[in-house]
């Protein structure tokens, strides 16, 4: 990968990086369902047969399992506090600003929001022949990305209301984020790749696979596919882009306004290291 001089490398994570977070001043990486704490560059394994995980804005982790189990871990103390079960193992978790809120999806189809720890509702399914990505929006709307349906549906948060769809050119949406003023989103789909999305509109953007990730000023969005790291403006205008030779599917913004990337390893195979680097010394500047 060509990065800065001065890019710290933190730790490896033997196995596929699904998710990265911020948690007290550390990278906490989703990897092969164990929740990898790196402290150091020997990670703390935190929790197994985990199948979904966010960090909330206070610090905390919410954790999903296998069996339906929704878990609040403090990263420091290790303390587990739980939520209200669920039916079906969780695939993938989202929260609101506020941390109020969070909402999964369970591998039956059912999508489920808790409120405070406890089931707000759920959406019984399967809502979408299964969903693959969620995401909660700052307009009080829950965003899901389907499976074998090819769509983009959207609920209320409060009430579990169906608001409606969006039908999509490909399957398998994953990731799907919504931008903060929660007039866009951006999907990406086995058939097309990355697709931006304004009032229901596609704007094709680029195929390679990845991961994305909301600037922090919430004005562009950062694009991680195998060659490059691509910024665009929520518009679809290419902002610029720097050389990226490993895949990456997994990043977090860390303390201070830098990033937490996992990028492939050249050995041994099947592994990602864990890298903090400066966005400002990031080359060609994105």
């Amino acid at each position: 990968m060509e990065l800065p001089d001065d890019a710290e490398l933190i730790g490896r994570a033997e196995g596929y990086v699904w998710v990265i977070a911020s948690c007290d001043g550390h990278p906490v990486a989703l990897c092969d369902h164990r929740v990898l704490v790196y402290e150091s560059e020997q990670p703390d394994c935190l929790a197994e047969n985990v199948t979904g995980m966010v960090a909330l804005p206070d610090g905390r982790l919410a954790v999903g399992y296998e069996r339906g189990r929704l878990e609040f871990l403090d990263v420091s103390s290790g303390h587990e506090e739980p939520a209200e079960h669920v039916w079906g193992g969780i695939r993938d978790l989202a929260v609101d600003s506020t941390g109020q809120f969070i909402a999964a999806s369970v591998d039956s189809g059912d999508l489920t929001v808790w409120r405070d720890g406890r089931r707000l509702w759920v959406a019984e399914g399967p809502t979408h022949m299964g969903i693959y990505s969620i995401a909660i929006g700052t307009d009080g709307r829950v965003y899901t990305g389907g499976g074998r349906d090819r769509s983009i549906a959207v609920w209320d948060l409060l009430t579990g209301e169906h608001i409606g769809r969006v039908d999509t050119p490909g399957r398998d949406i994953y990731p799907l984020i919504v931008s903060r003023d929660a007039h866009h989103w951006l999907s990406w789909n086995d058939l097309v790749g990355w697709v931006l999305w304004h009032s229901g509109v596609p704007t094709w953007l680029d195929r390679g696979v990845g991961t994305a990730l909301e600037t922090l000023d919430g004005k562009s969005v950062l694009v991680a596919n195998d060659r490059y790291l691509i910024r665009y403006d929520w518009s679809g205008e290419h902002l610029g882009q720097t050389p990226l030779a490993r895949h990456c599917p997994a990043m977090a913004w860390a303390p201070g306004g830098e990033l937490w990337l996992a990028a492939s390893a050249l050995e041994p195979t099947r592994s990602y290291d864990i890298w903090r680097v400066d966005w400002d010394r990031l080359p060609d500047r994105v």
